[in-house]
C-alpha cells in the first residue's frame, strides 16, 4: 500500500524517517519542524528565501561558497543572514547576526559607517 502525497510517514513507520513531500527526500524526523512532518527545515528555508529575497536554495550556496563559507563583512563566523537593500531588495550576501545588526544599526549608511571607522582609529591612536 503507497503512502499518499503528505501522508508519506506513515510509510516509514517506526524509523524514525519520514519523506518530505517538495524534495522527495527520506529524512530522520529531526530534519522537519515539529508538527509539520511533510516539509522538511530545508525545503522550508528554500521556500522562505524564494518568497522573501527572490533568490534560490542553490544562490545562496553559490554566495556562501564565494564568501568560503564565512560572513561576507567579518569573514569570522558562519553566516545565517541574508543580507539585501532595503529599497529594491537586491540580495548583498550572507551575514552572521553581529553583522547583520550593526548594518542595521548604521542604516545602511556608507557615511554612518566612515564616521564609526573614523571615531574608532581615533581612539587606537589615542591609546597608543
Amino acid at each position: 500500500m503507497g503512502a499518499r502525497k503528505g501522508c508519506r510517514r506513515d510509510h516509514y513507520k517506526g524509523t524514525h524517517a519520514t519523506e518530505c513531500v517538495c524534495c522527495d527526500t527520506v529524512k530522520p524526523l529531526d530534519a522537519f519542524t515539529p508538527g509539520n512532518p511533510t516539509i522538511c527545515k530545508r525545503c522550508k528555508y528554500g521556500h522562505h528565501i524564494a518568497r522573501t529575497y527572490g533568490i534560490s536554495l542553490d544562490d545562496l550556496e553559490v554566495m556562501l561558497k564565494r564568501q568560503r563559507g564565512l560572513c561576507a563583512i567579518c569573514e569570522r563566523r558562519k553566516p545565517k543572514y541574508v543580507d539585501h537593500r532595503h529599497n529594491g531588495g537586491k540580495v548583498r550576501g550572507v551575514l552572521c547576526q553581529p553583522c547583520n545588526t550593526a548594518l542595521g544599526a548604521f542604516f545602511d549608511s556608507p557615511e554612518i559607517m566612515q564616521r564609526a571607522v573614523t571615531y574608532v582609529v581615533a581612539a587606537i591612536k589615542e591609546s597608543v
